[in-house]
């Protein structure tokens, strides 16, 4: 099974939104939650903390932090994971 975080959606639907694609972020929503088979992972408001104790202890930015967290593999366009 395939995950996305809440996270990478937000920033998608904020870049699409700013510039009035709305049409453009239902299409993505779409292929990516229907076509692909992609689960958005949630984490509960406690869960969130652990997110930060994630980032410290792994040298993490939010976005990988809240993947691992949620349990997905961290899938990272950040240059320390080349």
């Amino acid at each position: 099974m395939n995950f996305s975080s809440l996270t990478s959606l937000h920033s998608i639907g904020l870049i699409l939104l700013r510039r009035r694609k709305a049409d453009a972020f239902r299409k993505f929503i779409t292929d990516m939650t229907k076509n692909a088979g992609i689960t958005v992972a949630l984490l509960a408001a406690d869960e969130i903390e652990v997110v930060a104790d994630y980032a410290a202890s792994f040298n993490l930015d939010f976005d990988d932090a809240y993947q691992l967290c949620s349990g997905g593999k961290v899938q990272s366009n950040d240059r320390k994971f080349r």
